[in-house]
């Protein structure tokens, strides 16, 4: 098993990263936090920074410091 961080395998962080479900669910987790961890208050960069932050390792918002569920298809649950 090819570790990458947080038990994920790389092709299950390949996909975890590509769904979009994820963003949406950070940023209801960190509320306003976000547009200060982004430096802007446009929300759609703010969405794309915390992508890139969660595809980074070594910061707060990576995948490496999150744990998801996903059920039929979506979101079950998230933890930052």
């Amino acid at each position: 098993m090819g570790g990458t961080g947080a038990g994920f395998t790389a092709d299950t962080l390949a996909v975890f990263r590509s769904n979009p479900w994820r963003i949406p669910l950070i940023l209801q987790a960190i509320g306003h936090i976000a547009f200060v961890l982004t430096g802007t208050t446009d929300s759609q960069e703010v969405a794309s920074i915390l992508s890139d932050f969660f595809g980074q390792e070594d910061n707060r918002i990576s995948y490496q410091n999150a744990l998801a569920m996903e059920e039929q298809g979506g979101a079950g649950g998230y933890l930052l």
